[in-house]
């Protein structure tokens, strides 16, 4: 039940008693002023006088109560049809939120998967600790993220490993990129549906970086949803620091 339902329900309930107590002893007064002062205010002890009472008082309030039921049924149901509106709401928030999930385990599962190039390539140490895809796109990403004249990952290594990095991870990289769109369009359901600020900010903050990377790597394309959730403008002159030359959106790699 929303806030403003439920000031509503409140109000008209708190109303509906006022008048009820209000209405009870208006008919009562009526009768009080009407017959009790010829009786110097006694109380008769003739069963026909009572039952003369009992039919006035239930000839006026029984129609009155019976619409006051009639009110609280209503409102009954109104607020049933609300709560199963809540319910219906509830499971389609959980129900995002598994898929949310879903879609984050597989990323992290893509991003700790080692490329074939170190099992196959003998220049690479036998005592290194291999490197995740984590560890590549973090690597081209924030050397590509530096002015042109400071990036020096290529330099750090043999040219021809580091293109044969590149065309290795490739297309694990356009298939991380496409669960990034649905990561976004996950989340625009998500947030359509009034989800929690708090998990979109998490999703935001937990692959933040990861997106800016493949952004300037050139892979989160231009229709990417995203983009809609996440402005990456902001994310990359943070990673920077707001650096000559750190806008090289989609420049590749």
């Amino acid at each position: 039940m929303d806030a403003a339902f439920k000031r509503i329900f409140k109000k008209t309930l708190i109303r509906i008693l006022i008048i009820c107590v209000l209405t009870n002893w208006f008919v009562l007064g009526i009768y009080f002023w009407k017959f009790a002062p010829g009786n110097w205010l006694e109380l008769s002890a003739s069963q026909e006088i009572w039952a003369q009472f009992g039919d006035f008082y239930s000839g006026l309030m029984g129609p009155f109560l019976s619409f006051l039921a009639f009110v609280g049924i209503l409102f009954t149901v109104l607020l049933q049809m609300k709560q199963l509106d809540l319910a219906k709401h509830q499971a389609e928030v959980q129900e995002m939120q598994r898929v949310l999930a879903s879609i984050s385990a597989q990323m992290d599962q893509m991003l700790n998967v080692v490329p074939p190039y170190y099992a196959a390539n003998q220049q690479v140490r036998k005592d290194a600790a291999p490197l995740t895809l984590f560890d590549h796109i973090s690597a081209f990403g924030t050397d590509l993220l530096k002015p042109i004249q400071d990036q020096n990952f290529a330099n750090a290594f043999n040219q021809s490993i580091v293109n044969d990095v590149k065309q290795d991870i490739s297309m694990s990289v356009s298939a991380l990129a496409l669960e990034f769109h649905s990561l976004g369009w996950a989340l625009e359901k998500y947030i359509a549906a009034g989800g929690n600020e708090t998990i979109v900010e998490f999703y935001k903050f937990r692959y933040g970086a990861i997106i800016t990377w493949l952004d300037v790597m050139g892979v989160i394309g231009a229709t990417s949803r995203i983009r809609s959730v996440i402005d990456l403008n902001v994310l990359r002159q943070a990673m920077v620091g707001n650096e000559p030359g750190g806008d090289k959106a989609g420049r590749g790699y």
